[in-house]
C-alpha cells in the first residue's frame, strides 16, 4: 500500500474529524467558547481604565499642523475640512476655536510670545493665546500674494514665503515693512517652508524640484532634495 503524501498527523485530524462520536463535538464546542472568550478578552484590552475617549476634530475634520509653545502646554492646531473656523487652541482645560472671520488661515507657525498665522491674500496675525491680531503689511507696489509660510521668533520680524500662481518669493519683513522678495536659485524649485533659528543666526528653506520626478504624482513625489539656504535676518 503506498504511503500517503500528506503527513501523519495531518491524516489523523483528517480522520478524526471525518468520524462521528461525542468526543468530536466536545472538543468542537471547547473550541468555539475559547474563540467566544478570546474575542472578549480582545475587546477588553482595548479599554484602558480610568481613560476616556474624547474627539478632539469634528466628522470629518483633519489636523494640517501643530505647533506647541516652548512649555509644552498649549498648542495652535490648523484643522484641515472644516465647516468653521480652522484654528484650534489647544490648553489643558480643552480646545477652543478660535475665531478667524473671512479669512482663510493656511499656515501656523510658533513665536517667543505666541503663534504666527498667514494664508491667502497676504492675510498675516498674530495669537497671544487669546486673540487674534491682524497685521498690516506693507507690499508697495506689488500685487498681494497668498502666504505660503512664515517664521519669526518676535512675532515682529523674520521669513515669509509667498506664492503668485506658480511662483514662489522668499521675502523679510519688519515692522510691517516686506522685502521685494528673492525667487528661488532655480526656476523650476518651488519654495514651501521657511524655518528659523531660535537665535535667529539662520534661516532654512524647504522645497521641491518640478522637472525630477513625476508631477502628476504632486509634490511628495517630486520632491528629491531639500534646498538649504543660509540667510541674514532683517535688521531691526
Amino acid at each position: 500500500m503506498a504511503e500517503p503524501l500528506a503527513p501523519s498527523w495531518l491524516v489523523t485530524i483528517g480522520e478524526y474529524l471525518q468520524e462521528e462520536s461525542e468526543k468530536q463535538w466536545f472538543w468542537f464546542s471547547v473550541f468555539i467558547v475559547a474563540l467566544l472568550v478570546g474575542a472578549f478578552w480582545l475587546e477588553a484590552s482595548l479599554t484602558l481604565p480610568g481613560v476616556e475617549e474624547e474627539p478632539m476634530l469634528g466628522e470629518g475634520e483633519t489636523i494640517e499642523q501643530v505647533h506647541w509653545n516652548d512649555e509644552g502646554t498649549e498648542a495652535l492646531i490648523l484643522v484641515g475640512r472644516s465647516d468653521d473656523s480652522p484654528l484650534r487652541f489647544l490648553t489643558d482645560s480643552g480646545i477652543l476655536e478660535v475665531n478667524t472671520g473671512i479669512s482663510i488661515p493656511r499656515h501656523i507657525s510658533a513665536t517667543n510670545s505666541g503663534w504666527l498665522v498667514s494664508g491667502d491674500d497676504g492675510y498675516l496675525a498674530s495669537f497671544n493665546g487669546n486673540t487674534l491680531t491682524l497685521i498690516a503689511l506693507d507690499w508697495g507696489d506689488m500685487n498681494v500674494p497668498d502666504i505660503v509660510s512664515v517664521a519669526s521668533n518676535d512675532g515682529e520680524s523674520g521669513f515669509m514665503i509667498t506664492k503668485r500662481s506658480s511662483s514662489t518669493h522668499l521675502h523679510t519683513f519688519t515692522d510691517g515693512e516686506v522685502s521685494d522678495g528673492t525667487p528661488a536659485p532655480v526656476d523650476s524649485t518651488v519654495m514651501t517652508d521657511v524655518h528659523l533659528s531660535k537665535r535667529g543666526h539662520l534661516a532654512v528653506v524647504i522645497g521641491y524640484d518640478t522637472n525630477l520626478g513625476n508631477p502628476s504624482f504632486g509634490p511628495a513625489k517630486t520632491l528629491y532634495k531639500h534646498r538649504f539656504l543660509k540667510l541674514e535676518p532683517p535688521k531691526t
